[in-house]
Formats: structure tokens, sequence, C-alpha cells
């Protein structure tokens, strides 16, 4: 137990020592970055400092009151010797009896941001494109599939999105432009005085039908809660709550959905401080889905 005489020095190495470099990141950019989904999210700074150069993902499932049994699913994904993920092969049960792989590489500027993501699975090849304006804004997005014809590859478009972007002191609302040249979908982000995004909601233009999530942080900056709402009705759909050990690891989510918890998800670590293992429970069936990681370094 810590006495009050330590209570600053331990605080001190929270926010010098470790800060928020730990393996897990809710990152409120994007509140859709679910670990081990196409869009999985590791924290960079950490992946850099450990100087961590790719981690395979084993899949594994419990039933209540039944062995473990493995499957042959897997995820890897790889980082650049600056921490960011740029590449990542996930594979999935089709049915039955046959596994795909889904195939995902993003492309940077020399600002970090991406310009080129590439995505291939049993569907085809198939390109996200984007450009930027000189404030860093995502400005537009075009979306091609892939064909090959005499060994030479041709992107056939498939739609393109254009965004305009109203800045404001503490808001960001980009306008989406369709290939018709109509507004019909808003995104919203506004953040506080220290820079936190407090709220993300996105709604079609004309019926308002959309998502607002709301971010609670916690002295160290960290998520603590995300809430939310569909709109246009206001109303809350859930939220989900996430927890900390003392060096700030995460080390559990709980998902609730119409006031039930759903979902509850461990985080288990080595003494390096490295994630081994994530434990997700269904609350219903009581089938725990088991993801237990791998490294290897630079």
């Amino acid at each position: 137990m810590f006495h009050v005489k330590h209570i600053g020095l331990f605080i001190f190495i929270l926010n010098h020592c470790f800060g928020n470099a730990q393996i897990l990141h809710v990152n409120p950019k994007n509140q859709k970055e679910h670990l081990f989904t196409s869009a999985a999210h590791f924290n960079p700074l950490f992946v850099k400092r450990n100087k961590i150069k790719s981690v395979e993902v084993s899949v594994a499932y419990k039933d209540d009151l039944k062995p473990i049994k493995q499957t042959q699913l897997k995820h890897f994904y790889h980082f650049n010797n600056q921490g960011v993920l740029y590449k990542q092969l996930e594979t999935y049960q089709r049915d039955f009896s046959s596994i795909d792989t889904i195939y995902t590489e993003y492309i940077f500027n020399s600002k970090n941001k991406i310009i080129k993501e590439i995505r291939k699975d049993k569907k085809g090849y198939f390109t996200y494109d984007f450009d930027y304006d000189s404030n860093g804004q995502k400005e537009k997005m075009t979306y091609s599939k892939i064909i090959s014809k005499n060994d030479v590859e041709q992107p056939i478009i498939i739609f393109s999105e254009t965004f305009k972007n109203e800045i404001q002191e503490n808001r960001i609302k980009t306008h989406i432009i369709n290939d018709l040249n109509i507004i019909y979908k808003e995104e919203t982000i506004t953040s506080n005085a220290l820079n936190q995004i407090t709220n993300k909601s996105n709604n079609l233009k004309t019926s308002r039908i959309g998502k607002s999530f709301d971010f609670i942080y916690n002295d160290f900056g960290r998520v603590t809660k995300m809430n939310v709402t569909q709109l246009p009705q206001n109303e809350l759909k859930g939220y989900s709550a996430y927890m900390y050990d003392n060096l700030g690891n995460l080390i559990q989510e709980d998902i609730y959905k119409s006031g039930e918890l759903k979902v509850k998800k461990e985080y288990l670590y080595d003494d390096r401080l490295l994630l081994k293992a994530e434990l997700s429970t269904d609350q219903i069936t009581k089938k725990i889905k088991i993801y237990k990681l791998t490294y290897t370094f630079w």
C-alpha cells in the first residue's frame, strides 16, 4: 500500500517514465479502432520505444465448462522502425471448412498521414487514396478497384468523396460531398482546452441518422468511458468503460448495450508490459474468445 509521502513520486514516475506509452491506447481519433479487427490499433510510441517489429496473434475459443479449442485463425501486424502499423494480414472463417485472408497495407506521406490504403481479399484488389489540405485535414478520398491488363495494374474508380472542413477554436466540422456534388453526410469533432477529443458525431445530412460518441478522461489523459448515442433521437444506446492498472496499462474493457453488460474484455501483460493475451467473454453465452500474442523485434 502507498503512503501519502510516496504519492507525489509515484505520479512523477507515471508521467515521466510511462506517460501514454502503453501498448494499448484507447484513441478517440478513431473510436472504431478495436484490437484484432481490420482497424487494429497499437500505440506507436510504445512500439517504437520497445523496438517491436511484428506481432502474431493466434485465436482460440472456450465454451462454458468446456476445454479450450484452438483455431487456425491468425492475425499478423507489421510495424516500421517508427512504431507505425504499415501492414497487416488477418484470416477469418468464411464457412465451416474454409479460411480466407484479408491483406491491408498503408502508405504514408512525409507528415505520417495515410495517402493510400491497399486492401486485398477474395473480392479483389482495392485501394483508398487520400489527399490533404495545407492544414493536414483530409480533402479527398478515392475508392478504386485495381485490375491487371497485360501485366499492368490499372485503377477503376468506383467512387470518390471530397471533404469541406470548417475549423473553429475547439471544433472541426466536415461536410462530405459525394460524386453528385451533394453534401450527404456531416462529421464533427469537439475538443476541450487540453486538446482532448470530448465528442465525435457523424450523421446523414437529410435524415440526421447517425451516432454520437462522448469521451471521459481520467487525470492522466486516458479514456475511462465512451458513451454511444443514436441520432437523431439522442438516445443512449450503450457505453464502454475502460480500466487501467497503476502503470496505465488497459486491463479491462466492459461493453454495455441497452444498460446491460454484453462483453467483458480482459488484457494480460508480461513483466515487460507487453500484451500477452486478451480474453473476451460474452456475458450471455459465457463463451470466451482468447487472443494470444507473440512478438519479433528490430
